[in-house]
């Protein structure tokens, strides 16, 4: 395997006020619809961190709701017992960005630093898994207040990619007023 996509969908989702990875638009669920794209976008295999869905190689977190470095840490140390083949690079994308493209995520792919992604965005972005960048990002969930932007400090080779001109499908469904914004829009691809 080469390539894994990974859906983070653990959160609490309390702005939301229900559980966002269930919320269905354009007749799936936004889980359901990540994981179709990650695997549009070419990844071989696809697994849901956070969570168990029923279906999809899946893992819970190991400390429920620490935040999603943590979620990204447990799931870069047991991908080598769920997976017979280690994937060389891994797209991570949230549950709640409806808009993304596997255009979006192809163009994260192709720069070789070993984490990308589009600036002031940190989802979605690319891992290439190795070692050493397992074992710091592993060292960086443990310290309070981790955040996804705070590993482009520790790990000095991590790229921000220039944003691109259209940035709607970098937007997050987080509240309810999000979810209703999102229902009204026209004329959105559902690829």
């Amino acid at each position: 395997m080469s390539l894994l996509g990974v859906v983070l969908a653990g959160g609490r989702s309390s702005r939301m006020g229900r559980d966002k990875a269930e919320l269905v638009w354009h007749g799936q669920s936004l889980l359901e619809r990540q994981a179709h794209l990650l695997k549009q976008a070419g990844c071989d295999a696809v697994l849901m961190a956070g969570r168990q869905v029923t279906g999809w190689p899946s893992l819970p977190d190991a400390q429920p709701f620490r935040g999603p470095v943590a979620a990204i840490a447990n799931m870069m140390n047991q991908i080598h017992a769920m997976f017979s083949l280690i994937p060389g690079k891994i797209i991570i994308a949230p549950v709640d960005m409806p808009l993304l493209t596997p255009a979006a995520l192809q163009s994260l792919l192709i720069h070789p630093s070993p984490l990308v992604a589009y600036a002031e965005n940190p989802l979605p972005c690319v891992m290439r898994i190795t070692p050493d960048l397992q074992q710091k990002v592993t060292t960086y969930a443990k310290q309070p207040g981790a955040s996804l932007k705070g590993l482009w400090d520790i790990i000095p080779e991590a790229v921000w990619l220039p944003r691109p001109k259209q940035t709607g499908f970098l937007t997050n469904i987080n509240t309810p007023d999000d979810w209703a914004a999102l229902q009204n829009m026209k004329d959105v691809s559902n690829s």
